[in-house]
């Protein structure tokens, strides 16, 4: 079969699984918490037909390496009645296992899309390779200094070559460049067309959207190309020249600066339950991810601090005293749930000398949360400790 009927196959088998969610979020929003009385019930019928169409939808989803869904739905008055049945027998424990039960079919689906994702990564990976490669030898020909540029009549077979690879790219990935980096930039440039627009591509757009890419095309397992067999043959050819260290913070949008603090925070090995909180760029009082610091006294003691990371990708200016102290006193106190013991203040920027000083005072006063700053410089210094890290976000040349 070829790509392009494959990659439709695939398209259909996501609508109807769009389509089964949706079904199933109906379902469920029929179903009451406790035990009731389902036979005879207004929402019985409605369940029932939702219940058929679900199972119709479950049937047309073919199997993903042998794997399938084959949970069945549990009749609407059968789960009032069991519910009902586990409490007169005195045995309330069982009911959350027969809730599991009840909710397999969705816990399913959502196994299936994950594995859908998975399948699908593998069958663009190959052609996505290749023009990823052919955009990057395309671009290889444009100067990127300030002061120079192609000439308009080899500036334009440059861009519709870009063009036309960019174009079959964002059919192959599909949803999973939304909000990448520059995207819109990279289009702005390709329908301009000019030769400085090819400058701006080579510079900026697609050197900070290829990371993306490379991670929309491998997602967090597959394994990214390595060029060589052997490593040990690298130390005889490669040289003691010196190597690019700035990080290249212009390459992160807001949401790619969060992942890397998440992702700072797993390689550190203290934290754990590493959450993102909210939506992006929502009215989030402030929080960014949540995780609890653990902490060992080396012996038999170990407590977990809930932590709070406020995420900033400023890199043109600096936070402000009036930034920190409005995060403490007027948005952390409306922070559900246990005390935020530390707090994480986290910017591709700077801290201006009063923010830090005010840092310094709160943290000297014993207030809580204990307020850790960190700044591009910090991070920077990290990023070095995992450089695998400024591998996986495209950060250094």
């Amino acid at each position: 079969m070829a790509l392009a009927d494959a990659l439709a196959t695939y398209d259909r088998v996501a609508l109807n699984l769009d389509k089964l969610d949706r079904v199933w979020d109906q379902m469920v929003a029929l179903i009451p918490d406790g035990p009731f009385m389902g036979a005879g019930s207004p929402d019985e019928d409605l369940y029932q037909e939702l219940a058929e169409t679900w199972e119709e939808l479950a049937s047309s989803l073919p199997a993903i390496n042998g794997w399938q869904i084959t949970a069945k739905i549990v009749d609407y008055a059968a789960i009032g009645q069991i519910r009902l049945d586990y409490l007169d027998i005195a045995e309330p424990p069982a009911i959350p296992a027969f809730n599991r039960t009840v909710h397999a079919p969705g816990a399913q689906a959502k196994t299936y899309r994950r594995k859908l994702m998975r399948a699908r990564q593998e069958l663009v990976r190959q052609r996505a390779e290749e023009l990823v490669a052919t955009i990057d030898a395309a671009l290889a020909a444009v100067p990127t200094a300030d002061d120079e540029a192609l000439p308009p009549e080899q500036a334009t077979p440059v861009l519709d070559q870009v063009r036309e690879a960019f174009n079959e790219l964002e059919r192959l990935l599909g949803d999973a460049l939304n909000n990448a980096p520059r995207h819109h930039d990279l289009r702005r440039h390709l329908r301009f067309g000019e030769p400085h627009d090819a400058h701006d591509i080579a510079t900026w757009d697609w050197p900070t959207l290829r990371p993306h890419i490379e991670q929309a095309v491998y997602g967090d397992a597959a394994p990214v190309p390595v060029e060589v067999s052997d490593l040990g043959a690298l130390a005889a050819t490669a040289g003691s020249a010196p190597v690019p260290s700035r990080v290249r913070w212009d390459r992160l949008d807001a949401d790619g600066f969060e992942r890397l603090l998440g992702r700072i925070l797993e390689h550190s090995g203290s934290y754990e339950g590493i959450n993102r909180l909210m939506a992006l760029n929502s009215t989030d009082a402030g929080r960014d991810l949540e995780a609890y610091r653990v902490v060992t006294d080396g012996l038999l003691t170990a407590t977990r601090e809930r932590t709070i990371v406020q995420a900033k990708h400023w890199s043109s200016r600096s936070v402000n005293a009036t930034e920190v102290a409005d995060l403490v006193h007027a948005k952390l106190p409306g922070w559900e749930g246990e005390p935020v013991r530390r707090l994480i203040f986290a910017t591709s920027g700077s801290f201006t000398q009063e923010a830090v000083r005010w840092i310094e005072k709160h943290n000297a006063g014993g207030r809580r949360p204990f307020i850790e700053a960190w700044s591009a410089a910090e991070l920077e210094v990290l990023l070095r400790r995992w450089p695998s890290l400024l591998a996986e976000f495209g950060l250094i040349d």
